[in-house]
């Protein structure tokens, strides 16, 4: 189901224009937010949160970002989309939030 989601996003494609991208940005950062509130809704709330990471310009700060922000059983349905993705240059993030994870 994981990877399915991870293709489906990225088969939809993502905003190139740097307005299109701002929106969207916010768009799913702020779904993303919000379905962290419905703990049966993690999955989801991972997407929107991949979803996001991958129009921001530094993946790497957003990251850090996401570590103290985000519930932990988000996080790591987060770093295994990253890890399935392969394409994202963040460098440091595993599914326990340590330093030793995707590079």
């Amino acid at each position: 189901m994981l990877i399915r989601a991870v293709a489906e996003a990225q088969d939809a494609g993502f905003p190139t224009d740097v307005e299109d991208k701002e929106a969207y940005f916010m768009n799913e950062v702020a779904q993303g937010e919000g379905l962290c509130q419905e703990e049966d809704r993690a999955l989801e709330a991972a997407l929107c949160f991949y979803k996001a990471l991958k129009v921001y310009p530094q993946p790497k700060d957003l990251i850090s970002i996401y570590d103290k922000t985000v519930p932990k059983n988000v996080l790591d349905i987060l770093a295994e989309m990253i890890a399935t993705d392969g394409s994202i240059p963040i460098g440091g993030m595993s599914p326990s939030g340590s330093t030793t994870g995707v590079e």
